[in-house]
């Protein structure tokens, strides 16, 4: 099996001196990217492995973050239940890092926000 690509704007999003202007600037280029088709949600997370085992907690926190947000931005991204499946998973396993906590449940509040979304015993939204 083949290496993950690495993603440009999760490096430049998760460095530690990027700004928030760099922030966002990395968030609009992945998501316009990710709408054209590539990456996709399951390439993504693959895609932000080094950052996600990262040592640094600032790291780590700005990936889960990452995530997060382009859920946010961008939940057609996220309609097929594999993709809801990979996206729930990989918050869930974030939960276990607690610096990570806070943004793993922002990207499960995206999830469950997304319009259509389904959840036993919870009107969709």
């Amino acid at each position: 099996m083949a290496a993950p690509m690495p993603v440009p704007e999760v490096q430049a999003y998760t460095a530690p001196n990027s700004s928030e202007e760099e922030q966002q600037a990395s968030l609009d280029t992945l998501v316009s990217r990710m709408r054209a088709g590539t990456p996709s949600p399951r390439d993504l997370i693959a895609g932000m492995a080094a950052q996600l085992t990262s040592e640094d907690d600032r790291v780590r926190t700005r990936g889960c973050m990452l995530f997060a947000q382009v859920l946010a931005a961008a939940p057609e991204l996220f309609a097929a239940d594999s993709d809801v499946q990979t996206a729930a998973d990989f918050l869930s396993a974030r939960l276990a890092d607690r610096v990570s906590a806070r943004a793993a449940l922002t990207g499960c509040l995206a999830l469950l926000q997304r319009k259509g979304a389904r959840v036993a015993g919870v009107p969709a939204a």
